[in-house]
């Protein structure tokens, strides 16, 4: 009885997520306040983790100012879920309006040596929009590793939006192996670096924010161990529904290190568009 429950349910949200990603951007805009209305007074969508993380990071932010962040960056978190909603239904050419790439010299230069790069990205702005425009770049191969979630629907459903146009999702168990058997050839490898480790021994404390913070530093052994290039890759947002991306060449060993310096100042241009509901400190 509980399964034929679960399949009903599921059947009905993904009518719902078919027929909300056929609504325009703006109108899913308009769904995306008043759900955060809802969520304001009685929803309260990990209130207490994302108040504890700016409290936290920002001590020296006056009241005012952390309550200010606070409210926009639930404005951002919903606008962003209008967003991932409406990736089921997105062409290729709407991802490249919406989506723009300053300079991809650093990406043709992989893709004229046929050796792989590895991008250390973030939780900052769009990085589902961020993935389905790097998968729209010719000639060279975008991969990165997922966490199967429990909800079979969900895992399922965030599967086909993220490898509509190509890319390759890896389980994590077999992802340092995929990395190790494609070393030779011109893969573009995502990292989602800004998550806590899974375990501690996977991570480096790096000064973030003026706190101890715990980094995983997965990119940085790739790298090392396969002596190729990193690049950090900013998302900014121009304006709503709108993004450029730039890509900065890695110049250290320490590349744990100096991600976490370059996300920082990234963060601190709109930090509003951060995931501060993610318990980034529980370690």
């Amino acid at each position: 009885m509980k399964d034929l429950y679960n399949k009903m349910l599921n059947k009905l949200i993904h009518i719902l997520i078919c027929s909300l990603s056929k609504l325009k951007m703006n109108q899913l805009y308009n769904l995306a306040h008043l759900v955060n209305i809802i969520n304001t007074y009685f929803i309260q969508y990990r209130l207490k983790t994302t108040i504890q993380n700016i409290q936290f990071t920002l001590p020296n932010t006056q009241e005012k100012n952390q309550k200010i962040l606070i409210k926009r960056f639930y404005i951002y978190l919903f606008d962003l879920l209008a967003e991932i909603i409406k990736s089921y239904n997105l062409k290729k050419e709407d991802i490249r309006e919406r989506v723009k790439i300053r300079d991809l010299s650093l990406i043709e230069d992989c893709i004229k040596s046929k050796k792989p790069l590895i991008l250390m990205c973030s939780h900052c702005n769009n990085w589902e929009w961020l993935f389905l425009r790097l998968s729209l770049i010719k000639n060279v191969k975008l991969a990165a590793a997922y966490k199967p979630i429990k909800n079979t629907y969900f895992n399922k459903l965030l599967y086909s939006i993220r490898s509509k146009f190509g890319a390759q999702l890896i389980p994590l168990k077999d992802w340092k192996y995929f990395i190790k058997n494609n070393r030779n050839q011109n893969y573009l490898f995502m990292f989602l670096s800004d998550q806590v480790p899974a375990k501690k021994n996977n991570g480096k404390r790096i000064d973030f924010f003026n706190q101890s913070t715990l980094f995983d530093i997965g990119a940085e052994r790739i790298a090392k161990l396969l002596n190729i290039n990193a690049i950090y890759v900013e998302t900014n947002q121009v304006k709503k529904g709108y993004y450029v991306v730039n890509f900065e060449k890695m110049k250290s060993n320490n590349l744990t290190f100096e991600y976490a310096q370059l996300l920082e100042k990234s963060i601190k241009k709109k930090p509003q568009n951060w995931l501060w509901s993610h318990n980034r400190w529980k370690r």
